[in-house]
């Protein structure tokens, strides 16, 4: 989670957003295709005869189709930039747990961050 002392949500949502759109500016989306060819695996050859009558079918074939994935060549290293950004505005990076209950979780968006990190156990979730 985003921590700065003293802040609340709505300044950490601005710096957020501020910071992203900076870096959309700076490193542009560049979308990439990424291919996966299908395949198919064979299945077996059962075949029945009754009276002077065979019937052959195919039993377990699976037919994989190709794949085909767009994404964002640049989104690891804008990600970093909007981290670095965010850090230059006095923000730290910390891990918590999010909170157990409703009303923890909106303490936590409504109230500024405490002076220290460490007085802050739980956060208001993703």
């Amino acid at each position: 989670m985003l921590y700065k002392a003293g802040t609340l949500a709505p300044q950490r949502q601005a710096d957020i957003d501020a910071c992203t759109i900076a870096s959309l500016k700076e490193i542009p989306q560049v979308i990439a295709t990424r291919a996966t060819g299908g395949y198919t695996v064979p299945g077996e050859l059962e075949c029945t005869t009754v009276d002077d009558r065979t019937i052959c079918r195919e039993v377990g074939r699976r037919d994989v189709p190709a794949e085909r994935r767009d994404y964002d060549v640049n989104a690891l290293l804008r990600q970093r930039y909007v981290n670095r950004c965010l850090t230059e505005r006095g923000y730290a990076i910390i891990e918590r747990p999010v909170c157990a209950t409703r009303e923890e979780r909106a303490k936590v968006l409504r109230e500024p961050h405490p002076a220290t990190p460490e007085e802050l156990t739980c956060s208001a979730g993703p």
